[in-house]
């Protein structure tokens, strides 16, 4: 079984070095989410 570093390393041999690494996934991540909680979307999407 991997331990998630492990798992890291294996994943980026095979998808390359062309991918984002987790760090930058979760912060772009972060900051769509805040935008989205900031604008209030979630309101529009659930019907009254």
């Amino acid at each position: 079984m991997l331990k998630d570093d492990k798992a890291f390393v294996e994943a980026y041999k095979v998808l390359g070095k062309t991918q984002m690494s987790i760090e930058t996934i979760l912060a772009k991540a972060q900051s769509i989410a805040k935008s989205f909680f900031n604008e209030k979307n979630l309101d529009h999407l659930l019907a009254n």
